[in-house]
C-alpha cells in the first residue's frame, strides 16, 4: 500500500491489545485487519486498519509504519511482529 503522504509516516513500536476484525476478505480481494494498540510512550489506545492477512495476536510487541489520522485513529502501512509473548488471560 502506497500514498503521496510518505514523508507523514510514522514508526511506531506498540503493544496489541485487542483484535477486533482479523484477517476479514471484502469484494474487491482486500483484507482488513482492525485492531487496538497501546505505544510505548503513552498508555492511550489507539485504533489502527491494516489492509492485508496479518498473524499478529492481542499481547503480542510489534513495530508498525504508519499514518496518524486523528489522535485515536492509525492506518498502518506495515506491521513487524517484535516479540510473540501473548497477554496472560486470567
Amino acid at each position: 500500500m502506497t500514498y503521496k503522504n510518505e514523508d507523514k509516516m510514522h514508526v511506531v513500536d506498540a503493544t496489541v491489545t485487542d483484535i477486533i476484525k482479523k484477517n476479514i476478505p471484502y469484494h474487491s480481494g482486500n483484507i482488513k485487519n482492525e485492531f487496538k494498540i497501546k505505544t510505548e510512550k503513552s498508555d492511550k489506545e489507539y485504533l489502527c486498519v491494516y489492509w492485508g492477512h496479518t498473524n499478529i495476536q492481542t499481547g503480542y510487541k510489534v513495530q508498525l509504519k504508519l499514518w496518524k489520522f486523528n489522535e485515536e485513529f492509525l492506518l498502518v502501512d506495515s506491521i513487524i511482529i517484535t516479540n510473540k509473548e501473548q497477554a496472560n488471560e486470567n
